[in-house]
């Protein structure tokens, strides 16, 4: 599975990329000042798309979940210590994270879409009440609240 981005400008031209890309900086390379629409692909699905009205800013983010647990340990066998018949486990399940966040009246607003492996999809409207962690800000977002402000 590849995810791939594809960021749509006001001039008609689009700008796309892949995660497999993640070392080339492409998501800061994403013109801000034409973007009119942006899309996120499953290889050739479309998973969800957005529309951006002119004061609104893109946010995009992969994370990923952890599911803790315990489960019957394969090498068990009857005889053996019943206290290693159970084994903890751990799961990473990527997450896809688009939307975006606006300025109104001083007050930053955010609004995101969470894009689960089984393709559910959650909307939270504030990272503080999502169930991941904070976004760390790209050096260019900084500046373009800063200037939104």
């Amino acid at each position: 599975m590849t995810i791939f981005y594809n960021a749509i400008y006001s001039d008609g031209t689009h700008f796309t990329f892949s995660e497999d890309s993640k070392n080339s900086k492409d998501y800061a390379k994403i013109d801000r000042t034409k973007l009119i629409a942006f899309e996120i692909y499953n290889d050739t699905k479309l998973l969800h798309k957005l529309h951006l009205e002119p004061n609104q800013r893109l946010i995009v983010r992969r994370r990923y979940l952890i599911q803790w647990g315990r489960r019957v340990n394969p090498d068990w066998k009857e005889g053996d210590d019943p206290e290693k018949r159970m084994i903890g486990f751990h799961n990473e399940f990527p997450v896809y994270l688009v939307g975006y966040q606006e300025t109104i009246k001083g007050e930053n607003r955010q609004s995101i879409l969470i894009i689960h492996p089984d393709g559910h999809t959650e909307s939270i409207s504030k990272w503080k009440n999502a169930p991941l962690d904070a976004v760390n800000l790209t050096d260019d977002e900084k500046k373009e609240i800063q200037c939104n402000l």
